[in-house]
Order: structure tokens, then C-alpha cells, then sequence
């Protein structure tokens, strides 16, 4: 039971300090929206991905498409997604200049 109690402990501790955004460092398109999106939010992004509600981070590519007269224009989105216990908040990066292209939070229940 001893044993049962202290691995319960340490998985919490484990879970309490997780930087859900670590494994997009290495991929630089995800790290620039995630940088974006700190920014945008007005926070470091050792915040952002340790916030005490978070449960997860979900960062993948995406796109939209303009159009322009007669043609379409397929422009590239990095969409990072914050995951709560109650709520999921989307957030969708322009790739060619870093800016907020939209952003939209929803119920999980």
C-alpha cells in the first residue's frame, strides 16, 4: 500500500511540473506559434504550457483558402490547441507572417 501511495504521489508531482510543450521545440513551426501565441495571450510560454489547468497541448498544421478575383489562395495555419479538464481553446497561427488568424474556445461537456 506504502509502495501504491508514493508512486500516486510522484506520478502527481510528474503531471504538476509537465511542459506540455516540449515536444514541438525541435520542430520550428510549431515552436514559432506557440511563441505567437504567448505573445498574443501576454505571457512567457514557460506559462502558457505549465498553466495549473492545462492538461495538454495539441499543436498541428492546417490551412485556409482566400480567395483573391477568380482565384484561390491556400494559406498556411499552425492551429495550437490548449486543453482544460472543461474546455478546449483553439488558436490559429498565420504561418508567413506569425500573426493571430482566429481563435475560438469551446465547452468539453
Amino acid at each position: 500500500m506504502k509502495k501504491f501511495m508514493f508512486a500516486a504521489v510522484l506520478l502527481a508531482a510528474s503531471v504538476a511540473s509537465a511542459n506540455f510543450c516540449a515536444q514541438y521545440q525541435t520542430k520550428e513551426r510549431y515552436n514559432k506559434a506557440i511563441n505567437t501565441l504567448a505573445a498574443h495571450r501576454h505571457e512567457g510560454v514557460a506559462q502558457l504550457c505549465d498553466h495549473a489547468g492545462l492538461l495538454g497541448v495539441y499543436v498541428a498544421p492546417t490551412h485556409y483558402v482566400k480567395n483573391v478575383g477568380e482565384d484561390a489562395i491556400v494559406v498556411p495555419l499552425t492551429r495550437v490547441e490548449l486543453i482544460y479538464s472543461e474546455w478546449i481553446c483553439q488558436y490559429f497561427v498565420q504561418d508567413d507572417n506569425q500573426s493571430m488568424y482566429k481563435s475560438n474556445c469551446y465547452s468539453t461537456f
